[in-house]
C-alpha cells in the first residue's frame, strides 16, 4: 500500500504541469515547451541523482531506455499538441484509458496479475468517457458512439493512452534495473536531447524567408521571458515522474498508473478555473465516473 501516496502526488504534480504547459503553449512552440519539460527536468533531478549516487545498472536498462524513450519522444509532442488545441476538461479524462490498455500490456510485458476488479474498472471508465459529452446523448446512439473521436485533440490523447500503456511498463523495467531517480534523469535527458534536433528542424520550416539562426535570435527574448514558466514545468514534471517511479517499485503498474489518473479531476477543475472552459462542470460528472473505474482497478491491486 506504500505506492498510494506517491501515486496521488504524481497526479497533483501532473495536473499542475499540464495547466502551466497549456498556458505556455499560448506563446511558445510545442518543441520548446517539450525541451523545457524534459531538459529542465534534468536540471532539477541532478542533485537527487548526485545525492543517491549512480546505481548499478542491471540487464535490460538500456533496452528499456531506448524503447521507452522512443515512445516518450512521440507522446511528448502529441501530448503538448493536444493541450494546445483542445480544452483541458475535454481531453485529459481520455488518459483514463491508459490503465485499461495496461490490463493487456502489463501481464505480457512485466507479469503483473490483474484481478476481477479490472473488468468493473474498464466498464466504468468507458461509461465515463461517453458521459464527458452529455449533449451527444440527445443526438442519438451514433453521435454518442463517435463523440470521443470527433476532434483531433481527443484522438491524440487516445493514441497517447495506448502508447503509455506500453511505455509505463518500460518505466517499471527501467526502474527495477536502476533506481527511480536515475531512471527519471536518464529518460528526461534522452527525450530532451532527442527533441533538440526536432526543434531545429521545425525552426527551418516555420519561416523559409529567414535562416534558423535568425529565427532563434528573433525568439530569444520570448524564451528568456518564458524561462521561469519552463523551469516550473520541468520541476513539476520531474516531481510527478519521480513519484510515479517510486510507486512503481512496490505497486502493480496498472494500479499505480490508474491512481495517478486522479490528475483527470484536477485538470478538469483547473480548466474551468484558469482557462474559463465553459463545459467543465458537465465534464466533471463524466470524469468522476471514470475515477470510480480507476478506484475499482486500484482496489484490485491493494
Amino acid at each position: 500500500m506504500g505506492w498510494i501516496l506517491p501515486s496521488l502526488g504524481a497526479a497533483l504534480f501532473t495536473a499542475l504541469k499540464d495547466s502551466t504547459s497549456k498556458k505556455s503553449l499560448q506563446s511558445l512552440d510545442i518543441g520548446v515547451v517539450g525541451v523545457g519539460n524534459r531538459l529542465l527536468g534534468v536540471f532539477w533531478l541532478l542533485p537527487l541523482v548526485l545525492w543517491e549516487g549512480a546505481p548499478v545498472l542491471h540487464s535490460g536498462f538500456w533496452s528499456a531506455l531506448a524503447l521507452g524513450g522512443g515512445i516518450n519522444f512521440i507522446t511528448t509532442l502529441l501530448y503538448l499538441r493536444a493541450l494546445q488545441i483542445a480544452p483541458l476538461s475535454q481531453v485529459m479524462p481520455l488518459l483514463a484509458f491508459t490503465p485499461v490498455f495496461m490490463l493487456v500490456t502489463s501481464p505480457v510485458m512485466v507479469g503483473d496479475r490483474i484481478s476481477g476488479w479490472g473488468l468493473l474498472g474498464v466498464i466504468l471508465i468507458t461509461c465515463g468517457t461517453y458521459a464527458l459529452d452529455l449533449s451527444s446523448w440527445r443526438k442519438g446512439w451514433w453521435s454518442l458512439l463517435i463523440s470521443p473521436w470527433q476532434n483531433m485533440g481527443s484522438r491524440y490523447m487516445l493514441a497517447i493512452a495506448l502508447l503509455w500503456s506500453v511505455s509505463s511498463n518500460y518505466d517499471k523495467l527501467g526502474t527495477q534495473a536502476s533506481s527511480p531517480a536515475f531512471w527519471c534523469f536518464s529518460m528526461n535527458l534522452a527525450v530532451g536531447l532527442a527533441l533538440i534536433p526536432w526543434v531545429w528542424w521545425r525552426a527551418g520550416l516555420s519561416n523559409q524567408a529567414v535562416t534558423r539562426s535568425e529565427h532563434f535570435s528573433a525568439h530569444k527574448q520570448l524564451w528568456f521571458r518564458s524561462l521561469p514558466a519552463l523551469l516550473l514545468i520541468g520541476l513539476l514534471g520531474s516531481l510527478a515522474y519521480v513519484a510515479q517511479t517510486y510507486a512503481l517499485q512496490s505497486g502493480p503498474a496498472p494500479y499505480v498508473v490508474a491512481l495517478k489518473r486522479c490528475s483527470i479531476l484536477f485538470s478538469v477543475v483547473f480548466g474551468g478555473l484558469f482557462f474559463q472552459e465553459t463545459q467543465w462542470r458537465t465534464r466533471f460528472a463524466g470524469a468522476t465516473v471514470m475515477l470510480a473505474g480507476l478506484a475499482a482497478l486500484t482496489l484490485g491491486g491493494s
